[in-house]
């Protein structure tokens, strides 16, 4: 749907030129600006005086509009979100190639399965309202305002976050309390309107930790490691940290099937550097870093695999194919900066 968001959206460009009136100049200003923009148009969310409606119903990101825009040919782009904010690149080199595998289990969007991903943006929202303060802002710039430590490779000490995410699930649960006539004692849960929705809905404390939890380790502890591992191209310690990432996403959000999670542990049994599913979950692909000379024979044994555990018609329906970024990605409008990571 996002490619689809996208193209459309160029289409309508090229034919009307609509990126040089003056409403989209004043409204989106910067590449990220657009960016953020085409994921509204599929959301219905507004971005700055261009109004919103309703969309298709998820609450997503920009992450899938940044990347089929953003993209740079032999390079992994970082952007952090909301707002859509460039943070800098890493080179890849040809010695790597990304496979990636569609489970051929379709992530529907659509009455139950909506609401599941609908959910896991909603506790995020929950928990941004009640650190309204930006008590989890100063989280973040204590683990990335370290200018030295991250030209020098390093990221934040995992006790040091642990310890961060420990006083904040405390102060989540005081936070709980102290909103009177709203939290249910007997339950531990708190009901709360969001907005755009009609009624209140209740969440309880340990699902919106959990949330937290995966929130907290994911940017300040998996992801700074990742970036340093690739860059240095230390693609043992890659894996390590991608693994964790997959078993977060397992565990703690909850959005993955089993087709997606046994795909990730077959790829890394069949040689990986490293194997992770993406996007919003609930189905969908896995992408998995190989050895460029082993491209052909981990597919198949990869295929192989998969087959055996899922059986002839779902594996019928899967896809395995690879992905060179040095020589296939490019996006429609890459942002034009300097290719090192911040």
């Amino acid at each position: 749907s996002s490619c689809v968001v996208c193209a459309v959206f160029l289409a309508m460009d090229c034919a009307n030129s609509l990126r040089t009136t003056e409403i989209f100049k004043t409204n989106l200003p910067q590449a990220t600006d657009f960016y953020e923009y085409l994921g509204c148009i599929e959301n219905g969310q507004t971005k700055a005086k261009l109004t919103g409606n309703k969309g298709v119903g998820t609450f997503g990101g920009s992450e899938d509009h940044t990347a089929i825009m953003a993209s740079k040919r032999a390079q992994l782009s970082l952007f952090r979100y909301r707002p859509t904010t460039f943070l800098g690149r890493i080179s890849v080199d040809r010695d790597v190639t990304f496979v990636i595998a569609s489970s051929g289990v379709e992530a529907h969007k659509t009455g139950n399965a909506m609401e599941k991903y609908n959910l896991l943006s909603l506790r995020a929202a929950v928990i941004c309202s009640l650190f309204k303060e930006s008590c989890l802002a100063e989280v973040w710039a204590r683990h990335t305002d370290r200018k030295e430590e991250q030209r020098s490779g390093e990221a934040a000490k995992e006790e040091d976050v642990r310890d961060d995410l420990t006083r904040l699930k405390q102060k989540t649960l005081l936070r709980m309390k102290g909103r009177a006539g709203e939290f249910v004692e007997d339950t531990c849960s708190i009901k709360f309107k969001l907005e755009g929705e009609g009624s209140k809905r209740a969440f309880s404390y340990a699902e919106l930790c959990k949330r937290l939890e995966h929130f907290v380790m994911e940017n300040y502890v998996v992801i700074p490691r990742v970036c340093s591992a690739f860059k240095r191209r230390d693609y043992k310690e890659l894996g390590k940290w991608v693994d964790l990432s997959q078993a977060y996403a397992e565990k703690l959000l909850g959005n993955q099937v089993e087709a997606t999670a046994a795909l990730a542990q077959m790829a890394r049994g069949s040689g990986a550097h490293a194997a992770s599913a993406f996007g919003g979950g609930f189905g969908g692909s896995v992408w998995a870093l190989v050895a460029t000379e082993q491209v052909a024979t981990f597919a198949m044994e990869w295929k192989k695999r998969y087959k055996a555990r899922f059986g002839e018609k779902q594996a019928a329906v899967a896809e395995f194919f690879s992905f060179d970024p040095v020589d296939q990605a490019q996006g429609a409008f890459p942002i034009q900066q300097a290719t090192t990571l911040l």
